[in-house]
């Protein structure tokens, strides 16, 4: 069942259908800079009503999105529908910057739906387009066309536009963008939580496939991290098929935690373990060396750079990498197959 298909109501119920299972509360949360509303407020226009309408639809553009995170999570632990929805809207505030951070929450369960007929009638041709569509079709061909005559530079203004109105075909050029010092992290990473689920998540880790990409993919690795886009089977595929390079920055996806887990990733994580010893093994070898003729002989590890170490020494007195060949701030495969592990332990003993 795909997360869209989830029904959702502000009842506890829906009308002559039988709910078989009641499974936990879930909440999700977005939250929006509220500079993206300052426009709206700009003018005398604003309290008459004249950009209502505009107004409500970028409200009820955020309200969807965190309606959709709450569908992925209640999808996830297989429920197919969300009872007793509530929105909440909160402004916080931090170092003199303010936001809106929206709250759903809803209990998960799974109803018996009668089945129904496929719908086998491809989505109709709209007759009127009202001003505000049209005018967001304007200015995203206008947006389209600078990117691939490559004479646009990234603004304020594009980014609003793009998070207001959750434009994927951007996403190719805010990942190019990532090269640059000039725009805000934040900010892509608030576009890509609003981007469609899957969308986002092919588009981010086809950035750490690609070798031909190299100073961007620990940007894209956090980003992944802060959206907890953590996907086992395509850290799997990448870290079987990717250079050494792209492996260890794949590797720190690891560190951090998915949003949710389920049965199948029990699995997961048994056939990670198997990769991360398989390909990723000490780079560095032990070797027995006599430094004087009547000395003891005494163990050393050798790193790949060729210098020889104690063999209490963690780290290359040389390069500073370890046996397997990461740095110490990095995330290396022993961290990564004990943090496994303990994920294992728990999903085992707390699934049912």
């Amino acid at each position: 069942m795909k997360a869209d298909n989830v029904k959702v109501t502000t009842t506890s119920g829906f009308e002559g259908v039988e709910i078989v299972e009641y499974f936990e509360p879930i909440t999700a949360h977005v939250v929006v800079g509220m500079n993206l509303f300052k426009d709206f407020f700009a003018g005398l226009t604003d309290i008459f009503g004249g950009k209502s309408n505009t107004y409500q639809n970028t409200l009820a553009s955020i309200n969807e999105d965190v309606i959709d995170q709450l569908r992925r999570k209640a999808n996830a632990i297989g429920a197919n529908c969300i009872l007793g929805l509530k929105i909440d809207n909160d402004e916080i505030s931090s170092q003199n910057k303010s936001m809106l951070m929206v709250t759903a929450v809803g209990t998960a369960a799974k109803a018996n739906f009668p089945q129904k007929a496929k719908n086998t009638f491809s989505a109709s041709v709209v007759d009127v387009i009202d001003f505000d569509k049209f005018d967001f079709l304007r200015r995203k061909r206008e947006y389209l066309s600078k990117i691939d005559d490559n004479s646009f530079s990234i603004d304020d203004e594009f980014i609003e536009f793009a998070i207001f109105n959750r434009v994927p075909e951007f996403a190719d050029f805010f990942i190019s963008a990532l090269s640059q010092s000039s725009p805000s992290s934040i900010r892509i990473i608030e576009y890509f939580g609003l981007l469609d689920h899957d969308y986002a998540i092919d588009k981010l880790y086809n950035v750490l496939k690609d070798e031909n990409i190299k100073f961007i993919k620990p940007k894209v690795v956090a980003i992944l991290a802060d959206l907890q886009l953590v996907d086992f089977k395509r850290i799997i595929d990448i870290i079987k098929v990717g250079s050494f390079e792209t492996q260890k920055t794949t590797l720190q996806l690891l560190k951090y935690d998915k949003s949710s887990f389920d049965h199948t990733d029990i699995e997961s994580i048994k056939t990670l373990l198997v990769v991360i010893e398989s390909y990723l093994q000490e780079r560095g070898t032990v070797i027995t060396k006599k430094k004087a003729l009547l000395s003891k002989e005494k163990d050393v590890w050798q790193c790949e750079c060729g210098k020889e170490n104690e063999i209490e020494i963690y780290f290359c007195s040389n390069c500073s990498k370890d046996t397997y060949g990461f740095y110490e701030r990095e995330f290396n495969p022993s961290e990564a197959i004990e943090k496994l592990k303990v994920t294992l332990c728990i999903l085992l003993t707390s699934l049912k």
